[in-house]
């Protein structure tokens, strides 16, 4: 199995890959007609392509044997927009591994705290609760989808250590070098 970055020229296959999920999984899942022609709006190539040309969307794709078995894709602010896996592949870690790219690409590469993501239909919310993703506070409660956000390690340990800190173990640090200098000295002209 490879888990890699698409190009360009693979997005009529990311899309192809996003709508066959969409439709065997997920479409019967989906309330209303609104959330059906979003899916549809979003998941095509031009507007894919468009968004990855500008430097705005991110693409993944998992491959066995030279078949694209799952898609994912994040925007450049850390919101994941897309998550397929075909039944095929699902139950194998595959959604796991796509997640864990996007998380490590928006911590590593992009310098993001967090990632987040509007879980539609709800029923998949759950995959993201036991990858340790939270309900964001105060999103409404009436949308049909569910928005879930995941502070990242690297940012959150930038953001524990205060500029202060970092400041006073500096001034610490050179005070005891000082003083050593300054005892080291003292022996030596006693001597």
């Amino acid at each position: 199995m490879e888990v890699r970055l698409l190009n360009g020229n693979e997005i009529q296959w990311a899309v192809q890959t996003a709508n066959e999920v969409f439709e065997y999984c997920d479409r019967n899942c989906v309330k209303s007609q609104d959330e059906i022609r979003q899916h549809y709006d979003y998941v095509r190539p031009e507007v894919l392509w468009q968004e990855q040309n500008a430097g705005r969307l991110i693409l993944w794709g998992a491959f066995e044997n030279g078949q694209m078995c799952a898609v994912s894709a994040m925007q450049n602010v850390g919101h994941i927009t897309m998550l397929y896996v075909r039944p095929p592949y699902q139950r194998r870690g595959l959604g796991s591994w796509l997640l864990n790219e996007m998380r490590g690409f928006a911590d590593h590469v992009l310098h993001l705290p967090r990632v987040t993501v509007n879980v539609t239909p709800v029923a998949y919310a759950p995959f993201f609760y036991r990858r340790g993703f939270q309900m964001i506070p105060g999103m409404p409660f009436n949308t049909p989808y569910v928005s879930l956000e995941q502070p990242l390690v690297n940012s959150m340990m930038q953001k524990n250590i205060s500029t202060k800190a970092i400041l006073l173990v500096t001034a610490v640090t050179l005070l005891l070098c000082f003083g050593v200098g300054v005892i080291v000295t003292v022996l030596h002209m006693m001597g």
